[in-house]
């Protein structure tokens, strides 16, 4: 196992590697439901918290009814990332060390309900 869930000092619960962990490695698939995002607006409104946007497919992945399951749901936002989304999963952008959190640069769109430091 690459991560683990545990208390961030950040936000809530983080997701931290178990050990060193070299830049370009997939951490995570995205689990969830695809659908397209008029079906997302319908069942959901605007609500995007949990979601992978395919925007040029106009379609999204919808994670909420699989948050348990999918460690890719506890990475907390920095402007300082160190992992991102691409091809359905989370990578490293750079070398990450033992019991590092991972952050990533949530769209600028996302609904916040915090301040980003």
């Amino acid at each position: 196992m690459l991560t683990e869930k545990r208390p961030s000092p950040v936000h809530g619960v983080g997701l931290f590697v178990t050990k060193d962990i070299p830049k370009d490695t997939r951490i995570a698939d995205y689990h969830g439901v695809e659908m397209s995002m008029t079906e997302f607006k319908s069942r959901y409104g605007n609500d995007t918290r949990y979601t992978y946007s395919l925007g040029r497919m106009n379609r999204i992945i919808v994670g909420k009814d699989c948050l348990q399951d999918n460690p890719s749901h506890f990475c907390n936002e920095s402007n300082d990332p160190n992992v991102w989304y691409k091809k359905r999963g989370v990578f490293t952008l750079r070398d990450v060390a033992k019991d590092e959190e991972l952050f990533l640069k949530y769209p600028k769109k996302y609904p916040r309900t915090y301040s980003l430091q």
